[in-house]
């Protein structure tokens, strides 16, 4: 309270976001990369390259960012938050993917009009929440939340 905004950076398009004790991670989607600012602003840098990166979710505990490519089919990703090469997680190829969530075991992510789950080390993937129009997404230890953009919603399911 009373503190001004800071601008951390000022480069790119940022789309989404995660954070953890030392860094702010983000999407910058037009250019496609994968950023990293210190919390206390400076120079961002980036972790990894491709086109359209979309949601993020990090298991800051293992030091591992999971990212989505927002194309058809989609792909999830995941990198080490110190950098190096990205992984693709196996799986059936999802649907283009824009929100992510994960929790010890799983990854919940949106796109197509639905909420799917994967397991976080991936494999296939099952719809949780079909005829949705999911934007955001969220995850507590009981259920998965996101809202519905075209109907003005904020839905739940049980994990």
């Amino acid at each position: 309270a009373g503190e001004t905004a800071t601008t951390l950076s000022s480069t790119g398009t940022p789309y989404s976001m995660v954070v953890d004790t030392k860094n702010i991670y983000w999407a910058d989607f037009r250019n496609g990369n994968i950023n990293i600012t210190p919390l206390t602003g400076g120079l961002s840098t980036f972790i990894s390259m491709l086109n359209s990166p979309s949601g993020l979710a990090l298991a800051s505990s293992a030091g591992i960012l999971f990212y989505a490519v927002d194309q058809q089919p989609g792909e999830i990703y995941s990198v080490a938050t110190a950098g190096g090469s990205a992984m693709v997680l196996p799986t059936t190829q999802p649907p283009g993917t824009f929100a992510l969530a994960i929790d010890a075991t799983t990854i919940y992510f949106t796109g197509s009009g639905s909420v799917y789950e994967m397991p976080r080390g991936g494999g296939g993937f099952v719809d949780i929440a079909d005829g949705e129009d999911p934007l955001n997404l969220a995850i507590d230890s009981k259920y998965v939340y996101w809202t519905d953009y075209f109907a003005g919603t904020v839905m739940r399911t049980p994990k």
